[in-house]
């Protein structure tokens, strides 16, 4: 009779030992089939973003300060131009640009520069009611040739354009101009502050103050862009109120 109680003691024991086994890998499962969706979704809408950016801005935002990213500074938060793609070949546009430069057709004097732009129709003189109505105007939009080592430094503000011509400052720096270039009304940046990502989007015209700041997602322990050759990656951690993360990477 002992023997067998002591036997039914312990067969008690090792089912208690097991359920608890399968069920905190079952509720492990639910929360990694959790983090897996979070961080699907999240992923497709910051691949969105890129996709849209002007791949060679992608940089670290520190503070009021723009770096590479190979800098070994403080990285939670990136930064890009957006390529203003509602405007571009779009007759409804008052900035409909082609993305190209006669480079054969270019003049310059002292302090102006002009372009000539095949297949563009512009017309700055008047309101753009496409970059109007997502708040911004046409003092924003900015063109950047493609192959500028410092983007940020020949991002030209246009003075001046009319049917296929843009006229830009020539700013005191030295000038670079490409057969190819984009047109740029806004920037995005994505910040990591206390867990939680925030996408925002700031005006050309200043760096230090979003005119919009939303959450993109809530529990991210890390998030990071790098370049890899012709390839910009990012990575996103998250996790769960029990600890578990959840790591995943992803290329454009």
């Amino acid at each position: 009779m002992i023997l067998a109680i002591v036997v039914g003691t312990i067969l008690i024991g090792v089912i208690i030992q097991i359920y608890h086994s399968l069920h905190s890998n079952y509720l492990k499962s639910l929360a990694i089939t959790r983090l897996e969706s979070n961080a699907i979704n999240t992923m497709l809408i910051i691949e969105n973003y890129l996709q849209q950016s002007i791949k060679e801005s992608i940089s670290i935002k520190n503070n009021s300060q723009i770096l590479p990213l190979d800098s070994t500074a403080n990285s939670d938060e990136f930064i890009w131009f957006n390529q203003s793609l509602d405007c571009r070949q779009n007759s409804s546009s008052k900035f409909n640009w082609s993305g190209y430069v006669d480079i054969n057709d270019i003049k310059i004097t002292s302090d102006l520069i002009n372009l000539t732009s095949p297949l563009s129709i512009f017309n700055s003189n008047q309101k753009d009611s496409i970059i109007s109505n997502l708040n911004f105007n046409n003092n924003d939009i900015r063109i950047i040739f493609k192959g500028s080592d410092n983007i940020y430094q020949n991002a030209y503000k246009i003075l001046d354009a009319n049917s296929d011509k843009i006229t830009i400052k020539r700013e005191n720096q030295p000038l670079f101009i490409s057969e190819i270039y984009y047109l740029s009304h806004n920037l995005i940046s994505l910040k990591l502050q206390n867990n939680t990502l925030y996408l925002r989007e700031f005006s050309p015209n200043n760096l230090n103050t979003p005119i919009r700041s939303n959450i993109l997602a809530n529990n991210i322990s890390s998030f990071n862009i790098k370049q890899s050759g012709a390839n910009t990656i990012f990575r996103l951690c998250l996790f769960d109120i029990d600890n578990v993360e959840l790591c995943k990477s992803s290329s454009i």
